[in-house]
């Protein structure tokens, strides 16, 4: 376990709990795998900025890798269910 991070909206107040987890790249050549919501493969942190990501991901990095001991647990306040405004955000290991 990485990371437990909750997501509060202001605007309708739904909450989201998100469970994240961390893991080395298997050896050997990537393999991706073609899923309906599209393709999951491996990629490198350097990377990741390149991707459309959603917005509190790149929040979340900085705090798990490098990797240190204990659960990153963390509060993302989201001004709607978008979750593409954020208002403010903690994070703090456990």
């Amino acid at each position: 376990m990485g990371a437990v991070i909750t997501v509060i909206t202001r605007s309708t107040g739904a909450q989201w709990i998100l469970f994240v987890f961390v893991a080395d790249r298997p050896p050997g050549p990537p393999d991706p795998v073609a899923t309906d919501e599209g393709d999951l493969s491996w990629v490198a942190l350097d990377g990741v900025a390149a991707l459309p990501v959603v917005s509190d991901l790149p929040l979340m990095l900085p705090h798990l890798f490098p990797r240190t001991p204990g659960v990153l647990m963390g509060k993302i306040h989201c001004e709607d269910d978008e979750a593409d405004n954020i208002l403010d955000y903690e994070f703090r290991r456990a």
